[in-house]
């Protein structure tokens, strides 16, 4: 504002130095060409051009060192004035008094009332002795002359009255315009501090934005991450429920198929019964026949013996199988439980489902077991009908109905494992654990349809996270953007 000040006044200083320089060379022409005409002479030709030049040169001077320097409007008045007292004093022409009116009319572009005021007043002064001068000492008192004063008179004072009038009025509309400018400069201050304080603010807020996008953008590639670990989780699993299916299929085929071998093996034992009855019979004929056959029979005894053993393992396998299907009908209500759940971590579900894989090898052992001890019961069956062979040779007089008894306990030794009761009971069980393992096959098969349900989740939700972190990154750019724009206006406004 105070550069624009300077400026302005320097542009006055030219302009009033300019008007002055272009009147007082008509001047010097004018009084030149009177020169030559014989109306002045010499001397006053002289005082006159000194007169003119002093105090421009001077005023010229000033702005080539200093153009808004204010003295130089005060030097350019009083030398003019100088020179327009000496011209007024120095003719009889009454019209020279005008040549004040031009040079008062330019100050006006100063602005300066009180300014104004004086020169007009020291205007009318002068021609008011003027008119005194004239008329009182020069004689120049005819009506022409009085006329002439009075039309003088008029004109200075109508000049000086409009002149300050206009200055005044002139002022006051630049005080209005100066007042509203202020106001407009104080408008213009608020608004610029709520600019900047908006613009901070835009930039603090841009910039706690920006940092919250960059961490929400961090925990959608974190989130994505783990997405894609739980898709790839759940492509797993679906694989594994697949392979279990598949062998819990082929377990429940084994166990099928086992059925029916102790389906098959109570037959057989029913007919042993059978055989065992006519062997009884038998025996009850032999009972007083030998007493080596009564030696004979306590290895039978010894051999029975260990065959109740053994039926005592088969008791205990059995009971291993009752657990087995315990466990699995337990096992059976986690799974179910463990694939509702499967949508969210699907992790519950392979652990339930290694188990199940556990019960089932161990239900194939024990099986694997019963194999055995039946192979044992067989083998001491086999002995007992060595052991019969001898009862042949100790008694040849019983000899047929002894080799009827060995027929009938060797056809008892190929076709009999266990007891009646035994087979029924391992039957049952057997039965009961292919219901449990049906129902586990369908709670497989449940869960793997929930498995590839949460796959297909787990893809859509993936898809989704790319999508709105391909957002989230075009949402930081254009928070970027506000930011840098932010700063920028804010240096803008500061400078």
């Amino acid at each position: 504002m105070f550069e624009n000040r300077i400026n302005y006044q320097a542009k006055i200083n030219k302009n009033v130095l300019g008007i002055n320089w272009i009147l007082d060379l008509f001047l010097i022409l004018g009084y030149f060409s009177e020169f030559l005409k014989g109306g002045k002479n010499l001397g006053y030709l002289i005082v006159f051009y000194t007169l003119i030049l002093i105090p421009i040169s001077l005023a010229t001077y000033i702005y080539n060192l200093k153009k808004d320097d204010s003295k130089i409007k005060y030097i350019t008045l009083i030398g003019y004035f100088i020179l327009y007292t000496f011209v007024l004093f120095t003719t009889d022409r009454i019209s020279t008094y005008v040549y004040m009116f031009p040079i008062i009319s330019m100050y006006l572009l100063y602005f300066n009332l009180k300014l104004i005021k004086y020169v007009c007043y020291l205007n009318m002064a002068i021609n008011f002795i003027r008119i005194i001068y004239l008329y009182a000492f020069l004689q120049l008192n005819s009506s022409s002359d009085t006329t002439e004063y009075t039309i003088q008179v008029a004109a200075v004072i109508l000049f000086s009255i409009s002149i300050i009038g206009t200055t005044k009025l002139s002022n006051k509309i630049n005080e209005d315009k100066i007042e509203k400018i202020k106001n407009e400069k104080d408008k213009i201050e608020s608004l610029y501090k709520q600019i900047i304080n908006n613009t901070v603010f835009i930039e603090k807020k841009s910039s706690e934005t920006s940092e919250y996008i960059d961490k929400m953008f961090k925990d959608f590639e974190k989130v994505n991450k783990n997405t894609q670990k739980i898709y790839d989780a759940s492509i797993e699993n679906e694989r594994d429920i697949t392979n279990e299916n598949i062998q819990i299929h082929e377990i429940q085929k084994m166990i099928s198929k086992t059925s029916d071998e102790i389906q098959s093996v109570k037959d057989s034992s029913d007919k042993n019964i059978n055989k065992v009855k006519e062997g009884n019979s038998l025996v009850n004929h032999l009972k007083d026949k030998s007493f080596e056959i009564t030696k004979k029979s306590k290895k039978v005894t010894n051999n029975i013996t260990d065959l109740k053993k053994y039926s005592e393992d088969v008791l205990n396998i059995i009971e291993i199988i009752t657990q087995i299907t315990d466990k699995t009908k337990l096992l059976a209500l986690n799974a179910a439980i463990e694939a509702a759940r499967a949508g969210e971590a699907g992790k519950g579900f392979s652990v339930v489902a290694d188990e199940i894989r556990k019960l089932a090898q161990q239900s194939a052992d024990s099986v694997n077991n019963i194999s055995e001890i039946i192979n044992k019961f067989y083998s001491m069956t086999d002995l007992s009908a060595k052991e019969a062979e001898e009862f042949e040779k100790a008694n040849n007089e019983e000899n047929k109905i002894i080799d009827q008894t060995k027929n009938i306990f060797d056809e008892i030794g190929k076709e009999s494992f266990k007891g009646n009761e035994t087979i029924y009971n391992v039957q049952k069980a057997m039965e009961e654990v292919i219901n449990a393992n049906e129902k586990i096959v369908d709670v497989i098969e449940k869960i793997s349809e929930k498995a590839k349900y949460s796959k297909e989740n787990s893809q859509n939700v993936k898809e989704v996270m790319l999508e709105h972190s391909s957002k989230v990154d075009e949402i930081q750019k254009c928070i970027f953007e506000i930011v840098k724009y932010s700063k920028d206006l804010a240096e803008n406004f500061k400078e």
